[in-house]
């Protein structure tokens, strides 16, 4: 268990980047330019051998969607940003939408629910899901 704050930085960067699927040197180039941080400084930092500025913070967290507070929380639960997907919903007029969302269920009701941020984004009763795609991956998968 992380107990210095590089360590706990060093956790959390590593930890999102392989949930989003990124490797080392894709984080690097979703960073901004101007960053100052390159494949190596993601390594360092991945490790704790690298000092950590507001800028690092700010720019890593911009690049793995989620806070520099985020990458900075020594409890994982906190630090875990949701995974953005593109659900493909068939619905009962036979059309297929598209809906990016964080999150999916089934109400009481039998109804589908989409949610972006704890913000419910799409509902429909009857609707399925057809397939879905991870908006950082572009893998699919039947649903």
């Amino acid at each position: 268990m992380p107990e210095t704050p590089e360590q706990v930085v060093a956790a959390n960067v590593r930890r999102l980047r392989k949930a989003r699927g990124l490797s080392q040197e894709r984080l690097t180039t979703r960073l901004k330019a101007g960053s100052g941080l390159a494949t190596m400084s993601v390594w360092a930092i991945e490790r704790g051998r690298r000092r950590v500025t507001v800028n690092d913070l700010v720019a890593l967290a911009d690049a793995l969607g989620t806070t520099a507070a985020d990458l900075m929380s020594p409890d994982p639960d906190d630090a875990t940003a949701p995974v953005r997907r593109v659900y493909n919903v068939a619905l009962d007029n036979g059309t297929v939408q598209a809906v990016t969302c964080d999150q999916s269920e089934i109400d009481p009701n039998g109804w589908l629910c989409l949610y972006n941020d704890r913000e419910l984004a799409f509902t429909a009763p009857g609707a399925r899901v057809v397939s879905v795609l991870d908006a950082d991956k572009g893998a699919e998968r039947g649903a």
